[in-house]
Protein backbone atom coordinates (compact mmCIF):
# COMPACT_ATOMS: atom_id res chain seq x y z
CA UNK A 1 0.00 0.00 0.00
CA UNK A 2 1.39 3.42 -0.91
CA UNK A 3 0.92 6.73 0.89
CA UNK A 4 -1.52 8.15 -1.64
CA UNK A 5 -3.83 5.15 -1.38
CA UNK A 6 -3.67 5.32 2.43
CA UNK A 7 -4.60 8.98 2.41
CA UNK A 8 -7.55 8.46 0.05
CA UNK A 9 -9.05 5.73 2.23
CA UNK A 10 -8.67 7.70 5.47
CA UNK A 11 -10.17 10.80 3.87
CA UNK A 12 -13.11 8.81 2.48
CA UNK A 13 -13.74 7.19 5.87
CA UNK A 14 -13.55 10.46 7.83
CA UNK A 15 -15.73 12.30 5.30
CA UNK A 16 -18.68 10.04 6.13
CA UNK A 17 -19.05 11.89 9.44
CA UNK A 18 -19.16 11.09 13.15
CA UNK A 19 -18.96 7.31 13.41
CA UNK A 20 -21.05 6.79 16.56
CA UNK A 21 -22.55 3.35 16.92
CA UNK A 22 -25.93 3.01 15.22
CA UNK A 23 -25.80 6.47 13.62
CA UNK A 24 -26.54 7.19 9.96
CA UNK A 25 -22.80 7.66 9.42
CA UNK A 26 -22.10 4.28 11.02
CA UNK A 27 -24.56 2.60 8.65
CA UNK A 28 -23.08 4.50 5.71
CA UNK A 29 -19.62 3.30 6.75
CA UNK A 30 -20.81 -0.31 6.56
CA UNK A 31 -22.20 0.28 3.06
CA UNK A 32 -18.99 1.97 1.95
CA UNK A 33 -16.83 -0.86 3.31
CA UNK A 34 -18.96 -3.55 1.67
CA UNK A 35 -18.85 -1.71 -1.64
CA UNK A 36 -15.06 -1.27 -1.48
CA UNK A 37 -14.50 -4.93 -0.67
CA UNK A 38 -16.91 -6.20 -3.31
CA UNK A 39 -15.25 -4.02 -5.97
CA UNK A 40 -12.00 -5.80 -5.08
CA UNK A 41 -13.58 -9.21 -5.53
CA UNK A 42 -14.10 -9.96 -1.83
CA UNK A 43 -17.42 -11.26 -0.51
CA UNK A 44 -18.67 -8.93 2.25
CA UNK A 45 -21.87 -8.40 4.19
CA UNK A 46 -23.27 -6.16 6.91
CA UNK A 47 -24.28 -8.19 9.95
CA UNK A 48 -26.77 -6.41 12.27
CA UNK A 49 -26.85 -6.44 16.05
CA UNK A 50 -28.78 -4.62 18.78
CA UNK A 51 -27.29 -2.54 21.58
CA UNK A 52 -28.42 -0.43 24.52
CA UNK A 53 -27.19 3.14 24.99
CA UNK A 54 -28.50 6.41 26.44
CA UNK A 55 -30.47 8.85 24.33
CA UNK A 56 -29.47 12.22 25.76
CA UNK A 57 -32.05 14.98 26.06
CA UNK A 58 -29.95 17.44 28.06
CA UNK A 59 -26.47 17.39 29.60
CA UNK A 60 -24.91 20.41 31.29
CA UNK A 61 -23.41 21.89 34.43
CA UNK A 62 -24.80 25.15 35.80
CA UNK A 63 -24.33 27.65 38.56
CA UNK A 64 -26.81 30.51 38.71
CA UNK A 65 -27.14 31.92 35.19
CA UNK A 66 -23.98 30.11 34.04
CA UNK A 67 -24.43 26.95 31.95
CA UNK A 68 -21.77 24.76 30.36
CA UNK A 69 -22.76 21.93 28.01
CA UNK A 70 -21.05 18.57 28.22
CA UNK A 71 -21.25 14.91 27.26
CA UNK A 72 -22.15 12.37 29.96
CA UNK A 73 -20.27 9.15 30.42
CA UNK A 74 -22.49 6.65 28.63
CA UNK A 75 -21.76 4.05 31.31
CA UNK A 76 -22.88 6.22 34.23
CA UNK A 77 -26.40 6.96 35.52
CA UNK A 78 -28.55 9.97 34.67
CA UNK A 79 -29.78 12.59 37.12
CA UNK A 80 -33.23 13.16 35.66
CA UNK A 81 -34.47 16.46 34.26
CA UNK A 82 -34.24 18.25 37.64
CA UNK A 83 -30.52 17.55 38.04
CA UNK A 84 -28.61 17.38 41.31
CA UNK A 85 -27.08 20.31 43.16
CA UNK A 86 -24.17 20.21 45.56
CA UNK A 87 -21.51 17.60 46.10
CA UNK A 88 -20.31 17.85 42.49
CA UNK A 89 -16.59 17.08 42.22
CA UNK A 90 -14.57 18.81 39.48
CA UNK A 91 -11.71 16.62 38.25
CA UNK A 92 -9.17 17.38 35.54
CA UNK A 93 -7.68 14.58 33.40
CA UNK A 94 -8.54 12.07 36.12
CA UNK A 95 -7.55 8.44 35.83
CA UNK A 96 -10.11 5.70 36.37
CA UNK A 97 -8.59 5.14 39.80
CA UNK A 98 -8.93 8.82 40.76
CA UNK A 99 -12.51 8.95 39.48
CA UNK A 100 -13.36 5.79 41.41
CA UNK A 101 -11.99 7.27 44.65
CA UNK A 102 -13.84 10.55 44.19
CA UNK A 103 -17.18 8.94 43.40
CA UNK A 104 -16.82 6.75 46.48
CA UNK A 105 -16.05 9.70 48.77
CA UNK A 106 -18.62 10.78 51.31
CA UNK A 107 -20.63 13.75 50.08
CA UNK A 108 -19.87 13.27 46.39
CA UNK A 109 -23.08 13.04 44.36
CA UNK A 110 -21.58 13.32 40.89
CA UNK A 111 -18.58 14.64 38.99
CA UNK A 112 -17.47 16.90 36.19
CA UNK A 113 -14.59 15.38 34.25
CA UNK A 114 -12.52 18.09 32.55
CA UNK A 115 -10.39 17.11 29.53
CA UNK A 116 -8.93 18.87 26.54
CA UNK A 117 -7.07 18.37 23.27
CA UNK A 118 -4.34 20.90 22.31
CA UNK A 119 -7.07 23.47 21.57
CA UNK A 120 -8.99 22.69 24.75
CA UNK A 121 -11.84 20.73 23.16
CA UNK A 122 -13.21 17.77 25.07
CA UNK A 123 -11.62 14.33 24.80
CA UNK A 124 -14.38 11.79 25.37
CA UNK A 125 -13.97 8.51 27.22
CA UNK A 126 -15.23 5.22 25.89
CA UNK A 127 -17.99 3.51 27.85
CA UNK A 128 -15.96 0.56 29.07
CA UNK A 129 -18.32 -0.24 31.96
CA UNK A 130 -21.65 -0.80 30.24
CA UNK A 131 -22.18 -4.01 32.22
CA UNK A 132 -21.01 -2.53 35.56
CA UNK A 133 -21.69 1.23 35.34
CA UNK A 134 -20.10 3.99 37.37
CA UNK A 135 -22.16 4.53 40.54
CA UNK A 136 -22.91 8.24 40.07
CA UNK A 137 -23.45 10.67 37.16
CA UNK A 138 -20.35 12.00 35.40
CA UNK A 139 -20.35 14.81 32.84
CA UNK A 140 -17.39 15.38 30.49
CA UNK A 141 -16.54 19.06 30.00
CA UNK A 142 -14.11 20.68 27.56
CA UNK A 143 -11.18 22.38 29.27
CA UNK A 144 -11.78 25.61 27.39
CA UNK A 145 -15.39 25.72 28.64
CA UNK A 146 -14.70 24.65 32.21
CA UNK A 147 -12.44 27.45 33.39
CA UNK A 148 -15.34 29.40 34.85
CA UNK A 149 -16.48 26.34 36.80
CA UNK A 150 -13.11 25.61 38.36
CA UNK A 151 -13.36 28.67 40.59
CA UNK A 152 -16.69 27.57 42.01
CA UNK A 153 -17.37 25.50 45.08
CA UNK A 154 -18.51 21.92 44.48
CA UNK A 155 -21.63 22.80 46.45
CA UNK A 156 -22.64 25.64 44.10
CA UNK A 157 -22.73 23.53 40.92
CA UNK A 158 -25.81 21.75 39.58
CA UNK A 159 -25.28 18.71 37.34
CA UNK A 160 -28.00 17.73 34.89
CA UNK A 161 -27.94 14.57 32.77
CA UNK A 162 -31.40 13.92 31.39
CA UNK A 163 -31.38 10.73 29.30
CA UNK A 164 -33.06 7.37 28.80
CA UNK A 165 -31.69 3.99 27.82
CA UNK A 166 -32.92 2.90 24.41
CA UNK A 167 -32.28 -0.02 22.09
CA UNK A 168 -30.56 0.70 18.80
CA UNK A 169 -29.40 -1.32 15.81
CA UNK A 170 -25.97 -1.21 14.22
CA UNK A 171 -23.94 -3.40 11.88
CA UNK A 172 -20.58 -5.09 11.72
CA UNK A 173 -19.01 -5.79 8.34
CA UNK A 174 -17.82 -9.35 7.74
CA UNK A 175 -15.69 -10.26 4.70
CA UNK A 176 -14.16 -13.58 3.67
CA UNK A 177 -11.13 -14.50 1.60
CA UNK A 178 -11.24 -18.32 1.33
CA UNK A 179 -8.12 -20.39 1.84
CA UNK A 180 -6.94 -23.03 -0.60
CA UNK A 181 -6.87 -26.12 1.59
CA UNK A 182 -8.93 -25.53 4.75
CA UNK A 183 -5.81 -25.20 6.87
CA UNK A 184 -7.37 -22.88 9.44
CA UNK A 185 -8.63 -19.32 9.86
CA UNK A 186 -7.06 -15.95 10.62
CA UNK A 187 -9.31 -13.08 11.69
CA UNK A 188 -8.17 -9.56 10.77
CA UNK A 189 -10.10 -7.22 13.07
CA UNK A 190 -10.42 -3.45 13.29
CA UNK A 191 -13.19 -1.29 14.81
CA UNK A 192 -15.11 1.10 12.56
CA UNK A 193 -17.03 3.19 15.11
CA UNK A 194 -16.05 6.02 17.45
CA UNK A 195 -17.18 9.35 18.87
CA UNK A 196 -16.17 11.64 16.02
CA UNK A 197 -14.63 11.49 12.52
CA UNK A 198 -11.80 9.33 13.92
CA UNK A 199 -9.25 9.93 11.14
CA UNK A 200 -6.21 9.33 13.34
CA UNK A 201 -7.86 6.94 15.76
CA UNK A 202 -9.49 4.52 13.32
CA UNK A 203 -8.40 5.62 9.85
CA UNK A 204 -5.08 3.79 9.79
CA UNK A 205 -6.64 0.50 10.86
CA UNK A 206 -9.42 0.87 8.28
CA UNK A 207 -6.94 1.62 5.48
CA UNK A 208 -4.69 -1.29 6.43
CA UNK A 209 -7.51 -3.81 6.82
CA UNK A 210 -8.88 -2.98 3.37
CA UNK A 211 -5.51 -3.08 1.64
CA UNK A 212 -4.46 -6.28 3.42
CA UNK A 213 -7.73 -7.97 2.45
CA UNK A 214 -7.20 -7.04 -1.21
CA UNK A 215 -3.61 -8.23 -1.07
CA UNK A 216 -4.57 -11.53 0.53
CA UNK A 217 -7.21 -12.12 -2.15
CA UNK A 218 -4.49 -11.82 -4.78
CA UNK A 219 -2.05 -14.23 -3.12
CA UNK A 220 -1.61 -17.38 -5.23
CA UNK A 221 -0.43 -19.54 -2.32
CA UNK A 222 -2.87 -18.53 0.42
CA UNK A 223 -3.59 -21.69 2.44
CA UNK A 224 -5.62 -20.38 5.36
CA UNK A 225 -9.01 -18.70 5.32
CA UNK A 226 -8.95 -14.95 6.10
CA UNK A 227 -11.95 -13.35 7.77
CA UNK A 228 -11.88 -9.54 7.84
CA UNK A 229 -14.06 -8.01 10.54
CA UNK A 230 -14.96 -4.33 10.95
CA UNK A 231 -16.89 -3.90 14.20
CA UNK A 232 -19.21 -1.21 15.45
CA UNK A 233 -19.90 -0.61 19.14
CA UNK A 234 -16.27 0.14 19.91
CA UNK A 235 -16.96 3.17 22.11
CA UNK A 236 -19.74 1.28 23.93
CA UNK A 237 -17.68 -1.48 25.48
CA UNK A 238 -17.00 -3.36 22.22
CA UNK A 239 -20.66 -4.19 21.72
CA UNK A 240 -20.16 -5.10 18.07
CA UNK A 241 -17.44 -7.67 18.67
CA UNK A 242 -19.30 -9.16 21.62
CA UNK A 243 -22.41 -9.50 19.45
CA UNK A 244 -20.35 -11.12 16.69
CA UNK A 245 -18.88 -13.66 19.10
CA UNK A 246 -22.21 -14.27 20.79
CA UNK A 247 -24.07 -14.91 17.56
CA UNK A 248 -22.29 -18.27 17.17
CA UNK A 249 -20.33 -19.61 20.17
CA UNK A 250 -18.04 -21.50 17.79
CA UNK A 251 -16.72 -18.18 16.51
CA UNK A 252 -14.77 -17.54 19.70
CA UNK A 253 -12.93 -20.85 19.43
CA UNK A 254 -12.74 -21.29 15.66
CA UNK A 255 -10.11 -18.78 14.49
CA UNK A 256 -6.54 -19.94 14.68
CA UNK A 257 -5.19 -16.40 15.07
CA UNK A 258 -6.67 -12.93 15.73
CA UNK A 259 -4.81 -9.94 14.28
CA UNK A 260 -6.26 -6.72 15.69
CA UNK A 261 -5.48 -3.31 14.19
CA UNK A 262 -6.10 -0.95 17.09
CA UNK A 263 -6.12 2.80 17.65
CA UNK A 264 -3.79 5.44 16.21
CA UNK A 265 -1.88 3.33 13.68
CA UNK A 266 -0.15 5.86 11.46
CA UNK A 267 -1.57 8.85 13.33
CA UNK A 268 0.53 12.00 13.36
CA UNK A 269 2.41 12.35 16.66
CA UNK A 270 1.19 8.96 17.86
CA UNK A 271 2.36 8.08 21.37
CA UNK A 272 2.26 5.11 23.68
CA UNK A 273 2.09 2.63 20.80
CA UNK A 274 2.43 -0.95 22.04
CA UNK A 275 2.41 -4.41 20.53
CA UNK A 276 0.51 -7.04 22.51
CA UNK A 277 0.98 -10.74 21.90
CA UNK A 278 1.74 -13.88 23.86
CA UNK A 279 3.07 -15.68 20.78
CA UNK A 280 6.76 -16.32 21.54
CA UNK A 281 7.59 -16.51 17.83
CA UNK A 282 6.20 -13.02 17.18
CA UNK A 283 7.32 -11.16 20.30
CA UNK A 284 10.74 -10.50 18.80
CA UNK A 285 9.99 -10.91 15.11
CA UNK A 286 7.19 -8.36 14.68
CA UNK A 287 8.75 -5.41 16.59
CA UNK A 288 11.93 -6.03 14.58
CA UNK A 289 9.85 -5.96 11.39
CA UNK A 290 8.35 -2.62 12.40
CA UNK A 291 11.83 -1.20 13.00
CA UNK A 292 12.97 -2.51 9.61
CA UNK A 293 10.21 -0.38 8.05
CA UNK A 294 11.44 2.69 9.95
CA UNK A 295 8.75 2.58 12.65
CA UNK A 296 10.37 3.46 15.97
CA UNK A 297 9.08 3.97 19.48
CA UNK A 298 6.69 1.01 19.60
CA UNK A 299 7.00 -0.84 22.90
CA UNK A 300 6.41 -4.55 23.44
CA UNK A 301 3.89 -5.10 26.23
CA UNK A 302 4.35 -7.86 28.78
CA UNK A 303 3.08 -11.20 27.56
CA UNK A 304 0.46 -11.42 30.34
CA UNK A 305 -0.78 -7.82 30.06
CA UNK A 306 -4.36 -7.76 28.81
CA UNK A 307 -4.77 -4.92 26.29
CA UNK A 308 -7.53 -2.34 26.08
CA UNK A 309 -9.75 -2.36 23.03
CA UNK A 310 -11.25 -5.33 21.23
CA UNK A 311 -8.11 -7.45 21.68
CA UNK A 312 -8.99 -7.95 25.32
CA UNK A 313 -12.10 -9.89 24.22
CA UNK A 314 -9.93 -12.50 22.43
CA UNK A 315 -7.04 -12.51 24.88
CA UNK A 316 -7.55 -16.22 25.49
CA UNK A 317 -6.82 -16.96 21.82
CA UNK A 318 -3.56 -16.60 19.86
CA UNK A 319 -3.50 -12.92 18.89
CA UNK A 320 -1.42 -9.87 18.08
CA UNK A 321 -2.61 -6.30 18.56
CA UNK A 322 -1.10 -2.85 18.21
CA UNK A 323 -2.61 0.35 19.59
CA UNK A 324 -1.79 3.74 21.08
CA UNK A 325 -2.95 7.34 21.31
CA UNK A 326 -2.36 10.73 19.69
CA UNK A 327 -3.00 14.35 20.78
CA UNK A 328 -6.51 14.48 19.26
CA UNK A 329 -7.56 10.99 20.37
CA UNK A 330 -11.37 11.05 20.95
CA UNK A 331 -11.56 14.72 19.92
CA UNK A 332 -13.84 16.31 17.33
CA UNK A 333 -10.62 17.64 15.79
CA UNK A 334 -9.40 14.15 14.86
CA UNK A 335 -9.44 15.02 11.14
CA UNK A 336 -7.27 13.81 8.23
CA UNK A 337 -5.30 17.00 7.62
CA UNK A 338 -4.34 17.35 11.27
CA UNK A 339 -3.99 13.75 12.40
CA UNK A 340 -3.04 11.49 9.47
CA UNK A 341 0.51 10.52 8.52
CA UNK A 342 -0.11 8.60 5.30
CA UNK A 343 3.55 7.65 4.97
CA UNK A 344 3.48 6.03 8.40
CA UNK A 345 0.33 4.09 7.50
CA UNK A 346 2.08 2.76 4.39
CA UNK A 347 5.13 1.71 6.42
CA UNK A 348 2.91 -0.09 8.92
CA UNK A 349 1.18 -1.70 5.95
CA UNK A 350 4.41 -3.27 4.73
CA UNK A 351 5.10 -4.71 8.18
CA UNK A 352 1.59 -6.09 8.52
CA UNK A 353 1.68 -7.52 4.99
CA UNK A 354 4.76 -9.54 5.93
CA UNK A 355 3.01 -10.71 9.11
CA UNK A 356 -0.17 -11.69 7.31
CA UNK A 357 1.80 -13.59 4.65
CA UNK A 358 3.36 -15.55 7.46
CA UNK A 359 0.03 -16.23 9.19
CA UNK A 360 -1.79 -17.33 6.03
CA UNK A 361 0.95 -19.59 4.70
Amino acid sequence: MDSAASRRIVEAYAAIGEHRTGSEADAATSSWLCSWLQKHGIAARAEPFFFRAPRIRAAYASAGALRVAGVPLHDAPATGAAGIEGGIAILEDASDEALTRELAAAGTRGALLVTGDPEGQVLLRNAERMDAPWPKPVLQIARRDAQVLNALSRDSVRLTVDSELVTGEATNVVADVPGTDGAGTVVLLTPKSGWFDCAGERGGGIALALSLAARAAALPSRRKHLRVLFTSGHELGHRGLLAYLGRDPARRAQPEFWLQLGASIGARNAAGMRVFTRDARLREWFPARLRAEGIEGVALAGADLRPHGEAREVFDRPFLSIAGRHPYFHSSQDLPGRCTDAGSIARHGRAFAALLDRLLA
